[in-house]
C-alpha cells in the first residue's frame, strides 16, 4: 500500500513450494523480474503487479499477480490565531494554508452572540458581542486527498475603554415618510476601572434638495466604573422634515483621552 503521490515501490517476489534447503538463490537462474503499472502520481485505486522470466531446472514455476493499493493522501491546515479584539473594531479577514486538493479552506465562527463569519468561504469575521470567538477552519477532500482535520483558533473580544453605539429605527418598517415614527437610541459604556466624566458631541446632519445643514449638541455624562447607560428618543416625521438624508453621529471622549464614535443614517422620502 502506498499513499497518493508516493514514488513507485520496488516490486519483489515471494515464494512458496521449495523443499528443505532450496531457495530462490540456489534454485532460480535467472530470478524473476517484477513490475507494476503504478507510477508516481497515479490516482487512488489498485494497480496490478506481475513477475516473470524466472528459470528453474528442478521446479515448474507459476505466477500469482499482486497489486499496489493507493490510498488518499492527508491534508493539513495551518491557521494562526487572530489577535484579541475590542468590540466595535471593523470586520477583518482570516486566512489559512491548506493541503493540495485544490479545495478552499472555509471558516465558521461561533458563538453567534460574539462573532459571525461571512463573505467568500467565510473569511470575513465580524464582531457582535464580547466573549471568546472560536473560528474553525476546514478543507474538503477529493478523490486523492482526505478531508483535512478541522483546526480551531480562539481570540477574545472585549469592550473598549469607552463604548458608544447609535441606532435609528422606524415604524412601520420600510420607507420613512410623513407619519413614520422614528426612534433614536444611544448606548454609552464606561469599561474602565474608575469613574469617568464623558463629553458627548451629538450631531444631526441633513443633506437633500434644500441644501445641507447640521446641528451639534454637547452633552456631559458621569459614568461609574463599568457603568453603561442607554437612552432612547422617539419622534414622528411631519411635513416639516425636508426630504433627504439625515446622519446622526456622536463622538464621546473621557478624561483619559479614550474616544468612541458611532453613526446612523435615516432617509426621509
Amino acid at each position: 500500500t502506498v499513499t497518493y503521490g508516493d514514488a513507485a515501490p520496488t516490486i519483489t517476489a515471494t515464494y512458496s513450494g521449495f523443499i528443505t534447503g532450496d531457495n530462490a538463490g540456489n534454485s532460480l537462474s535467472p530470478a524473476p523480474t517484477c513490475s507494476t503499472t503504478y507510477t508516481q502520481g497515479s490516482g487512488v485505486g489498485s494497480y496490478p503487479t506481475s513477475c516473470s522470466g524466472a528459470v528453474s531446472t528442478n521446479y515448474t514455476l507459476s505466477y500469482v499477480n499482486g497489486g499496489v493499493k493507493v490510498s488518499q493522501a492527508p491534508q493539513t491546515i495551518t491557521f494562526t490565531a487572530p489577535a484579541n479584539k475590542v468590540l466595535g473594531s471593523a470586520p477583518f479577514t482570516v486566512s489559512a494554508t491548506g493541503g493540495a486538493s485544490g479545495n478552499p479552506v472555509t471558516f465558521t465562527a461561533s458563538p453567534s452572540t460574539v462573532c459571525t463569519a461571512s463573505g467568500t468561504n467565510g473569511t470575513t469575521i465580524a464582531l457582535v458581542g464580547v466573549g471568546t470567538c472560536t473560528v474553525t477552519a476546514t478543507q474538503a477532500g477529493n478523490t486523492n486527498y482526505q478531508a483535512a482535520s478541522p483546526v480551531t483558533q480562539s481570540f477574545s473580544v472585549a469592550y473598549p475603554p469607552l463604548y458608544l453605539v447609535l441606532g435609528l429605527t422606524s415604524s412601520p418598517a420600510g420607507t420613512v415618510t410623513t407619519g413614520s415614527a422614528v426612534t433614536a437610541k444611544m448606548t454609552l459604556g464606561n469599561h474602565t476601572t474608575e469613574t469617568q466624566t464623558v463629553t458627548l458631541n451629538v450631531t444631526l446632519r441633513y443633506t437633500g434638495s434644500h441644501g445641507s445643514y447640521s446641528l451639534t449638541v454637547p452633552l456631559t455624562f458621569k459614568l461609574n466604573a463599568g457603568q453603561t447607560v442607554s437612552q432612547a428618543m422617539s419622534f414622528t416625521i411631519t411635513r416639516l422634515f425636508p426630504r433627504g438624508s439625515y446622519v446622526l453621529s456622536a463622538t464621546a471622549t473621557d478624561k483619559s483621552g479614550d474616544t468612541a464614535s458611532s453613526s446612523a443614517t435615516l432617509t426621509v422620502s
